[in-house]
């Protein structure tokens, strides 16, 4: 019947002859009818500036996201702005093809860092992020195995020296594909691929935990029973300094303490430990140290005694050839020749997995219940918390 069944006054109201070209209307049946999916798209201003940067996820760049260490391997792109603005962040992946056969789009995502640090760099230095917390994760997509995932978000004024940081992602890693990140914004916006010839320069060594040497942090008296390598640094800069556990089926608490004085024979001092002991794949943070005449000394270690397992110790530092690090051998003199510095800390604190705290409450239990459970039996694990929970009920 179309519009002779609709009454006069209604047509007049809804006036369909004024509509722009492309639009028109349908009754709801017919909709349901006709039709059998429906997009929303969002349209951009004409007059808002674009720019895009392309990039491939490769074997060594195939991070995958952050429940991984190797996120942080990902291609990463700086964002400088002259002026806050509205901006759109789009993640595009390319078709995938094999045997002339099209693939599933990979799950990909993005996060969106501020607050990333650079060192000592100057100028149009940028480095990448390393680190990721609630501090410095801006914003951040869902992922989905789409060919897009976009984002609006609002930036502030930015220079090169704290830039925001995008950090383009497959879901898991070593699934290689090719991408284009682009940012439509209302300001005009520099959008920069991080360059290794400026990037942070990463030395690795691997160890591990055995029944030997498994002593826990220094809360415990055994604590100097751990793993020892030795950091020669020839020039005064920031590190970050991370351990990975990136096999291990069971994620015991973990963290790191460096002894050392610098300039002069080592004593047993404490001049740097993580500030948490985190039951997680990859623990880091950023220090600070002067150049050293006798390399630091640094012990990996687990929160309590006794875990044996593999891992591996990364230093990144901001000067290529001036730092270095290595297993200690028998012919290294011991680190613990003196006698402690009183101001050594001690007492280090246990972070509760978000993860093992979500398990918890999808059991039944409450959120404070979790939590006290989970620092009750350290880095024990879920189990350990339900058996904890369980004895208290009974």
């Amino acid at each position: 019947a179309g519009w002779a069944s609709i009454p006069k006054d209604l047509v007049a109201l809804l006036k369909p002859d004024d509509l722009p070209e492309g639009a028109f209307y349908i009754t709801y049946e017919d909709f349901f009818e006709r039709f059998d999916r429906i997009y929303l798209c969002k349209v951009i201003p004409r007059d808002w500036k674009s720019t895009s940067a392309t990039g491939i996820w490769s074997k060594a760049t195939a991070g995958g996201c952050t429940n991984y260490a190797t996120w942080i391997y990902n291609p990463q792109f700086a964002v400088v702005c002259s002026e806050a603005t509205d901006a759109y962040i789009i993640l595009d992946q390319a078709e995938s093809r094999r045997g002339g056969a099209k693939e599933e789009y990979h799950a990909i995502g993005f996060y969106v860092f501020r607050n990333v640090p650079r060192g000592s760099a100057q100028g149009k230095v940028v480095r990448r992020a390393l680190r990721f917390d609630k501090d410095n994760l801006f914003s951040q997509t869902a992922y989905c195995n789409m060919r897009e995932r976009n984002r609006m978000v609002t930036l502030e004024k930015c220079g090169y020296d704290n830039p925001y940081v995008i950090v383009p992602t497959i879901f898991e890693p070593e699934k290689k594909g090719a991408f284009k990140v682009t940012i439509v914004s209302q300001k005009p916006v520099e959008l920069l691929p991080i360059q290794p010839d400026t990037d942070w320069v990463e030395e690795s060594a691997a160890g591990k935990w055995t029944e030997a040497l498994s002593g826990g942090c220094n809360n415990f008296d055994t604590w100097k029973q751990n793993p020892q390598f030795k950091l020669q640094l020839d020039k005064a800069q920031t590190l970050f300094i991370r351990v990975t556990q990136p096999y291990a089926k069971e994620l015991p608490a973990i963290g790191y303490h460096i002894l050392g004085d610098g300039d002069v024979t080592q004593t047993g001092r404490v001049v740097e430990t993580t500030k948490t002991f985190m039951a997680n794949d990859s623990v880091g943070q950023f220090v600070q140290l002067q150049p050293s005449k006798q390399p630091y000394t640094i012990l990996p270690t687990t929160f309590r005694p006794g875990h044996v397992g593999a891992f591996r110790l990364h230093v990144f530092g901001e000067h290529k050839g001036t730092f270095s690090v290595r297993e200690a051998t028998a012919k290294d003199p011991s680190p613990f020749s003196g006698q402690p510095s009183p101001s050594a800390p001690r007492l280090n604190s246990f972070s509760v997995s978000p993860k093992d705290l979500a398990v918890l409450q999808e059991m039944g239990f409450s959120a404070s219940e979790a939590r006290q459970a989970l620092l009750a039996v350290g880095d024990e694990g879920v189990e350990a918390a339900v058996a904890w929970l369980m004895s208290r009920q009974s």
